[in-house]
C-alpha cells in the first residue's frame, strides 16, 4: 500500500494539474458534504469565479504538496537550490575531558576532518563529546553516515532509504575504522533547523546506547530529491525517496524528538554554577548561555563523576 505522503508515479505527477478539481466534486458529492460545490457556488454569487489556470495551479500545488511540502517548482534551466551550511568543522577541546564537534553540515569533506581528531583524542579521564548539528545540514549523506559510524559497533544498521512504495531499496551501515577507539558518552544537540545530512546523523544514532539528544524537536524532513521534467517548461525538485532510521520512529513530517528538551528561550538560573573550576572565563560564558550547550555539559560531567572508583 502506498503511503499517503509518498512519490505516487512520475506519470502522475505529469497529469496531476487536469482534470483534479472535478475529482474533487466528485468526491466531495459523493460522501454527502457538497464543500467544494458549495464553495464553489458560493464564490459564483459575489461574482468570484476562479480561471482554469489558477484552479488547475491550486489543484497541482496541492497535489505536490501532498508528496512533498519541501518540493520546489524549477524553470527550464534553474538549478535546484544549493544546501548550504556554517561552513568549516570547529573542534574545540575543553577542560575535564569534553570534546566540542560542530561539523557545520556535511558537504563533502567536514566529516573527514571531525573523525580525525576524534580517533587522535582520546583518553581514560575523558567524560565525552558534545556533537553541535544546530542550524546545519548538508546534503553528503556519505558523510554523515561516516560520522555516525564512529560512535557504534562496525556493521550496525543506521538507516534504511524506503523508495515511493514504502519498499526498503537500501540499507546503510556503519563502517567503522579499526584505529578509532570505542568513545565516551555522546550529545547530540538538534533544534527545528538541524535538516538534511544533519538531521539523518541525529536520527541514525538516536537510539543507540551512549547516545543522548538535547535540545528541540528537528525539522522533520526525511526526503532525497531529484530534478523531474513535467514538461518542456517546467521542472520539479521532489522527493523521490526517504530515510527512515533502522532504529526507532519515522521522523518524515514529524521531526526528531531529543530525549532531554531545552527551549533557546527559556528561564535560566540566576547564578547558575560553573561548569569548569578552571576554564576560560570566555568559554564558561558561553556555555552559561546557550540552555542545550549548558545541559549537555552538566550532563557529561555528571556521568564521569559516577564512573569515578
Amino acid at each position: 500500500m502506498i503511503a499517503g505522503h509518498r512519490l505516487l508515479s512520475k506519470q502522475m505527477l505529469l497529469h496531476c494539474a487536469a482534470g483534479i478539481l472535478a475529482a474533487c466534486l466528485t468526491l466531495a458529492n459523493a460522501h454527502g458534504s457538497g464543500q467544494v460545490e458549495a464553495l464553489r457556488q458560493t464564490l459564483e454569487n459575489h461574482g468570484i469565479e476562479p480561471s482554469h489556470d489558477l484552479a488547475d495551479r491550486a489543484a497541482f500545488d496541492a497535489l505536490l504538496g501532498l508528496v512533498d511540502p519541501h518540493a520546489i517548482l524549477l524553470g527550464t534551466n534553474a538549478p535546484p537550490p544549493a544546501e548550504s551550511g556554517p561552513g568549516s568543522p570547529e573542534i574545540e577541546e575543553w577542560p575535564e575531558g569534553i570534546l566540542y564537534v560542530r561539523p557545520g553540515g556535511f558537504h563533502g569533506s567536514n566529516a573527514t576532518a571531525v573523525i580525525r581528531r576524534l580517533g587522535e583524542w582520546h583518553s581514560d579521564s575523558a567524560a565525552g563529546v558534545i556533537v553541535d548539528v544546530r542550524d546545519a545540514g548538508g546534503e553528503a549523506l556519505a558523510d554523515a553516515a561516516a560520522l555516525a559510524g564512529v560512535f557504534v559497533a562496525d556493521g550496525t544498521a543506521l538507516y534504511d532509504v524506503h523508495d515511493g512504495q514504502d519498499s526498503i531499496i537500501e540499507t546503510v551501515r556503519a563502517s567503522r575504522a579499526a584505529t578509532i577507539p570505542v568513545l565516551p558518552p555522546v550529545m547530540i544537540l538538534i533544534d527545528d533547523r538541524t535538516r538534511r545530512s544533519s538531521e539523518v546523523l541525529a536520527a541514525s544514532l538516536r537510539e543507540h546506547a551512549g547516545v543522548m539528544l538535547i535540545g528541540s524537536r528537528s525539522r522533520g524532513d526525511a526526503g532525497l530529491r531529484e530534478v523531474i521534467s513535467l514538461s518542456n517548461t517546467q521542472r520539479v525538485f521532489v522527493a523521490t525517496r526517504w530515510v527512515v532510521p533502522s532504529t526507532g520512529d519515522p521522523y518524515d513530517r514529524t521531526g526528531v524528538d531529543p530525549h532531554i528538551e531545552v527551549a533557546d528561550g527559556g528561564p535560566r538560573d540566576a547564578n547558575p554554577p560553573k561548569p569548569f573550576k578552571d576554564g576560560a572565563e570566555e568559554l564558561v560564558q558561553r556555555i552559561l548561555n546557550d540552555p542545550a550547550l549548558s545541559r549537555a555539559t552538566d550532563v557529561l560531567l555528571g556521568l564521569k563523576a559516577l564512573r569515578k572508583p
